[in-house]
């Protein structure tokens, strides 16, 4: 594993530590959330919305997950909808 690699993934998993998997927790003992939740089987995409004028950060979960991005494509336009791939971005 590459440095990069490891940097990566020491990340993610102090993001799941520190944000993701304490929202799964609170939300299965509130009832948003099935009892049987397995974070690695059932968890697709999560987000993390940080805002230094409030006091609380939002977590996103699965469907809840949403962003908007511009930028600007190197081979032409693409449809909407169509996916864009990271190493196809001109400019963000």
């Amino acid at each position: 594993m590459s440095v990069d690699e490891e940097a990566g993934e020491n990340l993610l998993s102090q993001i799941m530590g520190l944000w993701i998997q304490p929202e799964v927790d609170k939300r299965t003992l509130v009832g948003k959330l099935p009892k049987n939740f397995d974070s690695e089987k059932d968890l697709e995409k999560a987000q993390v919305i940080m805002n230094p004028f409030v006091e609380l950060d939002r977590i996103r979960l699965n469907e809840e997950v949403n962003g908007h991005m511009i930028a600007r494509y190197k081979e032409g336009g693409k449809k909407l909808g169509e996916r864009l791939w990271k190493m196809k971005w001109k400019t963000i």
